[in-house]
Order: structure tokens, then C-alpha cells, then sequence
């Protein structure tokens, strides 16, 4: 293979799973990546979660001092269940991007197709892990989300639905999730939510230069003087000063 072709595919490669970069990152802009214990809790074999600054604590703290966000990568670990029943409970799960509310009528597991369509269930040996596609997240109608927007079309970036055939459950998983956040609010509004959080911090004194910390200590020595000052060289220098003094100027 020619070397300039098997370097564009190794590019094409390192390109894979990277979040969106359409706008260039600069010292306000952060990326936060972490892990969180979700609850998906099924009523009348339904579970709709929507993905939105709310989804957990930690986006909910950031979202108070940045205006956008976005969420870049999620996924959810469904642990193994050794339950031994007759029947085994089915869950099925789709992630739609920018729908602002569920449909009125119940979704039964057959209804789920698309891409982004994940399945189990119960008596499984090992951990399901369901990953929502970069191109299904990515595929929103806005770059960015407001984290204070009235409207949920500009506050929910997706939909998380789920559905089972138990009619009441409750379910934990683990999700990974990647949120991107920019704009960062003023300072006058970072001051007043900071003083309910940590006393306020005395004010430094500013720093001395160099140069002016030996004058000071030039003028303390002519001020302890006990002898008159006498010239060399056009300038001032006290008595201790020729005489080998410990208070010599620096």
C-alpha cells in the first residue's frame, strides 16, 4: 500500500470516537467524563429519561456556571442477572435525539428499530453494555444546549426510551457519559454563588519589587544612623556603612 494512502486510513482511524470540535477550545471550555449509577424505573413497562443538564448532580453543578453544553458520548452496563423463572423479562432501549416529549400511546418491545435500538435480557452470564452511536448522538438540530433555557427544545438534547415486559420494575445500570460545556458566566455571578460555598479570602497585600524593597531598607538604615552620613561618590552612605557595620545596604 502506498505510504500516503495507509496514512490518511491510520488518520481516519484516530479520528474515530473523538468528540465534536467544531468550536475551537479555549480556557473557559472543559470536557468532563465520568461514570454515574442510573435508575431506569418501569410503569406500565415504560422508561423515559431525557438527556438534558439535569441527568445527574455533577452536570447539574456545572450547568449553574456555563451557559451550553452538549453530551458527546454515553453508554449504559447493565449487569448480569442469574434470576431463575419461567418467564424471563425483555427490555429493549433506543436512544431518539432532539424529541421533546414520550408518545402518548405505550412502546412494546417490537416497536424498537433503528440504529441506536439495544436488547436483553434477564439469565445472562455477563454484563450488557449498550452504547449509543456518535452519529445518532451527534444528529441534534443545535451545536449546543442551554442549561437555563425555558424551552425544552433548546434545554433536552434526546430521549432515552425503554421498555420491558414486566409491567413494574426497577433497574440499575451503570452510565459513562462525555458533556462538553462553553460560555462561562460572568464573574459578578460566580462571586455571589462562591460566598455560599467558602468564606470569603483576605485580600493580599500587592508584592514588593526588588528594587524598592532595598531602598526601605536603606532608608531604615540612615534612619538608625548615630553618626552623621558622609559622601562617596556622590552618593549618601551612614558611618556604619565604611566601618563594617552589619546594617550594610544591599
Amino acid at each position: 500500500m502506498p505510504r500516503h494512502k495507509r496514512s490518511k486510513k491510520l488518520g481516519r482511524r484516530r479520528n474515530r470516537g473523538r468528540p465534536i470540535n467544531d468550536v475551537p477550545m479555549n480556557d473557559t471550555n472543559i470536557q468532563v467524563r465520568f461514570r454515574k449509577a442510573l435508575t431506569f424505573q418501569y410503569v406500565a413497562n415504560q422508561s423515559v429519561i431525557p438527556l438534558s443538564v439535569n441527568i445527574s448532580v455533577l452536570t447539574q453543578d456545572l450547568g449553574a456556571i456555563y451557559k451550553q453544553y452538549r453530551v458527546t458520548a454515553l453508554s449504559f452496563v447493565f449487569q448480569a442477572a442469574e434470576i431463575t423463572s419461567a418467564t424471563q423479562t425483555r427490555y429493549a432501549i433506543n436512544y431518539v435525539p432532539s424529541l421533546e416529549t414520550p408518545p402518548a400511546t405505550g412502546l412494546s418491545i417490537d416497536d424498537y428499530e433503528g440504529v441506536a435500538v439495544g436488547f436483553w435480557q434477564d439469565q445472562r452470564g455477563t454484563p450488557y453494555r449498550y452504547r449509543v452511536p456518535s452519529n445518532v448522538l451527534n444528529a441534534m438540530p443545535l451545536n449546543w444546549y442551554e442549561t437555563k433555557a425555558p424551552n425544552a427544545s433548546e434545554a433536552i438534547q434526546g430521549m432515552i426510551y425503554s421498555t420491558c415486559s414486566t409491567s413494574e420494575l426497577k433497574i440499575t445500570c451503570l452510565m459513562e457519559i462525555t458533556v462538553e460545556y462553553q460560555t462561562l458566566l460572568d464573574t459578578d455571578f460566580l462571586a455571589s454563588i462562591g460566598t455560599h460555598f467558602r468564606p470569603q479570602q483576605a485580600l493580599m497585600p500587592a508584592p514588593v519589587s526588588a528594587h524598592a524593597k532595598v531602598l526601605e531598607d536603606w532608608e531604615d538604615v540612615q534612619s538608625e544612623s548615630q553618626y552623621p552620613p558622609h559622601q562617596i561618590g556622590g552618593r549618601t552612605v551612614p558611618r556604619q556603612a565604611r566601618f563594617g557595620s552589619s546594617q550594610r545596604p544591599i
